[in-house]
This record gives structure tokens, sequence and C-alpha cells, in this order.
């Protein structure tokens, strides 16, 4: 106490009160000069902040222009992602949406549209938890299910599953996935429209009659691999109007499915086996849109549509065996066809079946032989037919889509294609015999190197000579730009 004293008494108490006056006010004016900078510091570390938050934003908006777009675009871009996903990606390309940014996330959970394709996958971790997420996030609106299962998944996951059903707007079930048992209850299905079996989930288990698939009372489309699993789940026949048989079935067996599917518009089938000429030809008055792969052309012998316009054809061993005189008694009017893996010569056949009046759009997918195939098509016998149809005849479309896994050394088939399309043309117009007028548009869909330059010039010249529309929608930039 004694050194603090006498320090004090050295320092402070011999100051006159003149003086410490005099100090104080030169600490306080020190003091205000210092608040004052401080004050203006504060001032330019706030201005530097601001800008920098503007100098991010404007660097975000040309690095990342796609942030700058409305809530409405970003979710037109997000819908795109996916439906482009499969269905077993569908949760992870949603969960990496979200995870880019907060105004991602938010704009992705504000629109339900996005959480209403669901798959349960349950190879993912907590497949539970992540179908939960989707059923919250897309509120009440009609679900797109699919099971993605590659062994049959447990009943009490059918029963867990089971519980949104009647959600479905539309339900498809790949590999095995469905417990046989777990079809005998009936599904409360008010909403489901479309449904699909990608493979026979009913070969392994029992030949009991199910019901699951009974009460669907919007139900008009359905895709199965095997026929008879529309008779063992209760599929309601009678008011489909879309079926696809994605593997060989028996004629007999088809037309009795036929038989009551009075309101069937549109039918796809991928093969017929056991073909008997006994059997009773079947009426669909409602059917107007027939495809018809490898020997299901024979089915045209034994249906009656006299509303039929469109007809797609896949991989057709002959043409002779499309029976077009057969659809023309019944009355139908087939303005569109397509012929996709199906031979040059057997394309001719098939056309020359036509009347010169009826045919007016035309799809060719090129039958590209494999790489050890000794058989050689030669296109310019139907590419000469073919021009003479586009000389005189009412064809108004013409597309030609070259397949993505064609090889360079398997195209020459399409430069000689167009090239005596070209010739037929040419001499038409030089004979004065050129009559279409209706011809509007020539496409050419493929995937660079697809179609060589050579080949682009043919279609200018095609465009040229017929002053008609000539697109290129897949190609490389470059080939648009010239056409």
């Amino acid at each position: 106490m004694d050194v603090v004293a006498s320090s004090l008494q050295g320092d402070h108490l011999h100051i006159s009160a003149p003086q410490v006056a005099a100090q104080t006010r030169t600490f306080r004016a020190e003091l205000g000069e210092i608040e004052c900078s401080l004050a203006a510091l504060r001032r330019e570390i706030q201005r530097l902040e601001c800008r920098r938050k503007d100098i991010k934003e404007e660097l975000a908006s040309l690095t990342y222009p796609i942030l700058d777009l409305p809530p409405e675009i970003l979710c037109k871009v997000f819908a795109a992602a996916v439906s482009q996903s499969p269905a077993p990606g569908i949760a992870r390309v949603m969960f990496a949406i979200s995870a880019v940014c907060r105004l991602w996330r938010n704009v992705a959970i504000a629109d339900p549209t996005l959480w209403a394709r669901i798959a349960f996958v349950p190879a993912l971790r907590e497949p539970r938890m992540v179908l939960d997420l989707f059923i919250v996030r897309s509120r009440s609106l009609p679900l797109r299910f699919s099971l993605e299962a590659e062994t049959s998944i447990t009943p009490q996951d059918w029963e867990y599953i089971a519980r949104t059903s009647n959600r479905w707007l539309e339900a498809s079930f790949a590999d095995i996935g469905v417990p046989h048992a777990a079809l005998h209850r009936e599904l409360d299905l008010p909403q489901l429209q479309r449904l699909s079996f990608g493979i026979d989930v009913l070969s392994a288990g029992p030949n009991a009659r199910r019901i699951a698939f009974r009460n669907t009372p919007r139900l008009h489309s359905v895709s199965i691999y095997s026929l008879h699993v529309l008779n063992i789940l209760g599929v309601p026949t009678h008011q489909l109007r879309e079926l696809e048989i994605q593997h060989p079935t028996d004629l007999a067996d088809l037309l009795h499915v036929l038989r009551s599917a009075k309101q069937l518009e549109q039918l796809k089938a991928a093969d017929i086996l056991d073909v008997t000429d006994t059997v009773q030809p079947v009426s669909l008055p409602a059917l107007y849109t027939l495809s018809l792969a490898r020997d299901a052309v024979m089915l045209i012998y034994f249906i009656v549509v006299p509303a039929l316009t469109t007809l797609h054809l896949i991989d057709v061993s002959d043409g002779d065996d499309v029976n077009l005189v057969h659809l023309w008694n019944a009355g139908a009017t087939v303005h569109t066809i397509s012929f996709t893996g199906t031979r040059w010569s057997d394309v001719d056949v098939v056309l020359g079946k036509f009347p010169p009046t009826m045919l007016q759009h035309l799809t060719l997918v090129p039958y590209i032989p494999d790489f050890n195939s000794l058989t050689v098509d030669n296109p310019n016998t139907l590419a000469n037919n073919l021009g003479r149809r586009l000389t005189a005849t009412a064809l108004q479309t013409l597309k030609i889509v070259i397949p993505p896994h064609a090889r360079l050394d398997s195209l020459a088939c399409i430069r000689e294609f167009t090239t005596a399309i070209i010739a037929r043309i040419e001499d038409a117009i030089y004979h004065g015999k050129y009559q279409n007028e209706s011809l509007r548009e020539v496409t050419v869909d493929f995937e660079a190197p697809g179609v060589g330059w050579r080949d682009i010039e043919n279609l200018k010249l095609i465009r040229d000579v017929m002053d008609v529309a000539v697109k290129v929608p897949n190609g490389l930039v470059e080939t648009v730009e010239l056409l």
C-alpha cells in the first residue's frame, strides 16, 4: 500500500487543477477523433461488404446464369432432369438437385410435381424413409410409382408400399419385385390409369387367380411381359384402350383377350407363336394404331380393323407376309406407316401394296447389318420406287432415322438411297411427270457421325429440287445451319 500511495502522490497529487482540465480536454478530443475514425472505418467496411456481395452476385450470374432463372423456369429444368432419369435413379437426382444450393433446394421442395414420380428401390439406403419423403413432398398429387427390385421384396415392404396405392396414377413393376402372396389382396386403385409389368412376375408362383388389380375403374393402358398376367391379376380387359405384349404369345390366347377388348385403340405385339388358320377373326372397331414385330404381322389376317390409320412394322423378315389387302377389304385407310430394322427389299414389297393416294407419312429406320453379316441389301430398288411415289403420290412427309449404333462403313446404303431418290425425282421433272404438290417435309434424324457431308449435300439437293423443308433435328449444329 505504501508503494501504491507513493506512486499516486508522485504522478497525480502534484498536478494542479488547470492542468487536469487541460489534459481532460485533450483526451476527450483525441477520443472523439478516434470514435470518428472508427465510425468511418465501419462505414467503409459496410460499403466494401455490400460491394463484395454485389460482385459475387454479378460473378455468379456470369458464371452460373441458371441461378438468375425465375423459379418457374428452374422447375421446368428440374422436371426435364427427372423425366430423363431411369426410375431407380430418381431419388438420387432429386437429392442432388436439393443439395446444390439453398435456392435450388427451396424451389425443388416447393414444387410437388417434382416428387410425384417415385420408385421403391430396396437397394437404396433406407428405402422406406425415401418413400415417405417423396410421399410428403408430393403432397396430394397422383403418383407415378415404380418398383425396382432384383429379387422379391418382403411382404412387410409390400404392405408399406401398398398403403400408397390409392394415389397411383401409373404403376410399373420391373424385375421380380412383387411377392406372390401379396397379390391375393385387392388393392385400392381409384386413380390408376397405366399399369406395366416388366417381366413375368408370376411365372414362379402358383396358378391361383389373384385380384390385386381388379378394382381399377380408370385403367386404360397396360404393358405386360406375358399375356396370361392379365387374367391372373384380374385386369379388366374390357375397358383397355392401349395394350402392349412384350413377349411372344400364342395367337389363340391373344385373340381370346382381344375379343373382350372392344374399346382397344392401340395394340403392340412383340411376336406370335403357333399360328393356326382355324381361329375366327376378331373385330376391333376402335383400333387406329397397330404395332407388330417379326411374325406378329400374321395377326393382320385375324383382325378386322376398319378404323386403322397407323401401322408400325418392326423386324419384318418377309414383306409378303404383310397382308395389307385384308386391311383394305375391312375398310382401313392406313395413311401413316413406319419400318424399323426391316430390309430395304421387304420395305419395298410392303410399300408396293399401298394404293397411290393412301400413304401420306412414311418413316424408315433402316436395317443396319451386323459387322459379320454376309447379306447385301441393296436400297436402289426401294429408292427408285420411293422416288416414283414422291413424285406421283399423296406422300406428305418422309423421315429417315439413322440408328445411333450404326457404323460409318454400314451407312453407304443411306447415300445410295438418297442418291437414287434424287435421280428419280430429277428424271420425273425432266420428263414433265413431277406431280406431287403435297410433299412438305423430309427429315433425317441421326446422331453424329451418323451421316457424312456427302449425304448432307444430297439432302440439300432434295430440298432445292423438290422445294420442301429438310430437317436434321438430331445432327451437328453446323449441319443444321448448312441446311
